[in-house]
């Protein structure tokens, strides 16, 4: 019994900062990232967009993943379809890389064309589980699945095409205005007087 409380309080201490993060981003205080500057990301320098809406899941997610990816592309083609100069991407990266390499691409092309699907080397992805600050738990092959961080990750990327900024970081529950209001204002920022 002893372990068992052990093993809890651990797993609590563990995502004690994932839940801080979630909480104070979903308050209103704004997410520790936002502003963060992202350097030698493979699968974003791949981008051909100066924008791109990324979000984080695995192929085969049976209801988070295909909601979020159906609602991006609808958002995104409502934007381009507004303006077809944009430079507007979506990338969806797979959490579940190392046990299903190459069902990225494949699972992102069931939602759409513009959907780019990645898949991340063991040691790329837990890279990017740090940077993103993701939390990933659960196995793919069980009932309840793989629990992830589903948030969406609107980046910039720099003039110097190098690196890349987090620009917000958008909880599911952001309703759709919302979300095409900061993607038009990512895509287009405003003008600045000098």
């Amino acid at each position: 019994m002893q372990k068992i409380a052990q093993i809890s309080l651990l797993s609590g201490l563990l995502c004690l900062p994932v839940v801080l993060t979630v909480g104070l981003s979903f308050a209103g205080v704004g997410h520790p990232l936002k502003g963060e500057v992202l350097q030698n990301t493979s699968f974003l320098d791949e981008s051909n967009h100066t924008t791109e809406v990324v979000f984080f899941g695995y192929a085969g997610c049976s209801y988070v993943c295909p909601t979020a990816l159906f609602r991006l592309n609808e958002l995104v083609e409502s934007i381009h379809a507004e303006d077809s100069g944009v430079s507007l991407g979506i990338t969806f990266v797979d959490v579940n890389a190392y046990q299903q390499l190459g069902t990225a691409q494949q699972y992102g092309a069931q939602f759409s064309d513009h959907i780019r699907g990645i898949n991340l080397s063991g040691a790329e992805l837990e890279k990017t589980r740090e940077q993103f600050r993701l939390s990933v738990t659960g196995r793919a092959d069980t009932k309840q699945g793989i629990i992830h961080t589903d948030h969406f990750f609107v980046l910039t990327r720099s003039d110097k095409r190098q690196d890349w900024q987090i620009q917000h970081i958008l909880a599911q529950s952001t309703s759709d205005e919302e979300i095409k209001h900061i993607l038009i204002t990512a895509v287009k920022p405003p003008n600045i007087p000098s």
